[in-house]
């Protein structure tokens, strides 16, 4: 099983909720051994800020190679899942509307997880697996603890 972190900078500002959706979130990824097939062994340490996701990678001798991508590369489906989630929270909606956002979650979530994989070419070749690492992202870049279809209300579907 992979090792996942969050950057010490990025954790000491997370408040307790947040923490717990990252331990489910990296949970959850942890049981897969697909994450990242050419980095078994190693401990990846997660980290973002307004410019870049940070991936680390640390190697069981202390090597250390860092990977960056761009939040520019990833803010359509950043700013697209992310508005779905802010319009699934309406307490107004019907029943047939909720189905469709959901649907169109799915839809933007996919296409996150597939612009992951050209991103990130060492990354899982399975779709669910960067469907979860993008669950992670998303994490890491706005706080889902307060969003009534956040990551830490649902089953186990990583939508």
């Amino acid at each position: 099983m992979p090792q996942i972190r969050i950057d010490e900078e990025l954790w000491s500002k997370g408040h307790p909720l947040r923490r717990q959706e990252w331990r489910v979130l990296i949970d959850d990824l942890r049981r897969d051994d697909s994450l990242w097939p050419s980095r078994r062994g190693h401990t990846l340490v997660l980290g973002c800020d307004d410019r870049a996701i940070r991936l680390r990678f640390l190697d069981p001798t202390g090597e250390t190679q860092s990977y960056e991508v761009s939040r520019a590369d990833l803010s359509r489906e950043l700013s697209e899942y992310l508005a779905v989630m802010e319009r699934l929270a309406d307490d107004g909606l019907t029943s047939s509307r909720a189905e469709a956002l959901d649907m169109a979650k799915r839809v933007v979530h996919d296409a996150a997880a597939k612009r992951l994989g050209t991103l990130l070419p060492e990354l899982s070749e399975n779709l669910e697996t960067r469907r979860r690492f993008f669950t992670l992202v998303v994490s890491l870049v706005a706080d889902t603890t307060g969003k009534p279809r956040g990551h830490l209300k649902r089953g186990p579907r990583q939508d």
